[in-house]
């Protein structure tokens, strides 16, 4: 039986990796790949016009106003690659995305998303930005009903059993909702429910206050606050929650061209990339 398996890749680092892995040749032009036959096509190239923008005069009122970048947050290449069960297995498949891939999985990203990242794995929305803030209730009833989920899947593919199949395809769409309504995608959480709910238990870990830091942080470095570019400022320790020897909490955001400190009960960036001078000393004195 043929299937599709949707392969998100962050870089083009992350598909160089994945050619010399695989001896295939994937390229960010890549729309599908057959891994039976290596058959592939290649996307349409669209070549976009610049339009002249018709909200020039509201822009003119944000003259002088702290700047907010907001770019979408988007994988470096989307691939399909097609294969078949009888043909190659999901152990193979495994192999392939060196993850596990069962029969429910229709999409991952390579490589393999890391849920075991404490810090990256608990994060959630804010209130800001079109995405709102959730709360640990909204995140118990969402991982209840993932167990629930779970308990359909098996029941539907060990018994066949087609009432709980109905009953799983509507939970999960309904989850899905759930899940979009606080800035979650429910396709990049986890590769099994297992996962996502291993996942889901960890976000309740941040509070509310914490994440209106984070987003704050990466505002003041000119940065997208949505949740997507918090995860992957997580995922590459550029975004921390410290305890000072003040004992209040800081959020640092901290990369080769950024060094920005806030202090969480008073809402103030304490260090930020217009003192350089002064921000050593003062992280020597408050932190080591």
């Amino acid at each position: 039986m043929e299937r599709k398996i949707t392969v998100r890749f962050n870089s083009e680092a992350d598909m160089t990796k994945f050619n010399a892995r695989t001896g295939l040749n994937i390229t960010a032009l890549t729309k599908t790949w057959n891994l039976l036959t290596g058959e592939h096509k290649d996307k349409k190239v669209v070549k976009k016009t610049k339009k002249e923008s018709k909200n020039i005069g509201r822009y003119q009122l944000w003259l002088d106003m702290p700047r907010f970048v907001q770019p979408e947050y988007k994988p470096f290449s989307t691939v399909t690659f097609i294969t078949d069960d009888k043909e190659i297995d999901l152990k193979m498949l495994g192999k392939i995305f060196e993850q596990n891939i069962t029969k429910k999985t229709k999409s991952v990203w390579y490589p393999k998303v890391d849920t075991s990242l404490k810090r990256f794995s608990r994060l959630i929305g804010g209130s800001k930005g079109g995405i709102e803030m959730t709360s640990t209730e909204k995140i118990g009833q969402i991982i209840t009903k993932m167990s629930h989920l779970n308990e359909l899947w098996w029941d539907s593919e060990e018994n066949h059993n087609q009432a709980a199949k109905q009953e799983h395809d509507s939970l999960e769409k309904e989850i899905r909702t759930d899940m979009e309504e606080i800035g979650i995608d429910y396709d990049t959480v986890g590769s099994t429910y297992e996962d996502m709910i291993s996942t889901l238990r960890t976000l309740t870990d941040y509070t509310d206050r914490e994440i209106e830091g984070m987003r704050a942080v990466l505002s003041s470095a000119d940065f997208d606050s949505g949740l997507m570019s918090v995860i992957n400022n997580l995922k590459h320790d550029y975004l921390t929650v410290n305890n000072g020897r003040d004992g209040a909490e800081y959020i640092w955001y901290m990369d080769e061209g950024n060094n920005i400190i806030l202090k969480l009960d008073t809402m103030s960036v304490v260090v930020d990339n217009s003192n350089k001078k002064d921000k050593e000393g003062w992280i020597r004195e408050n932190f080591c």
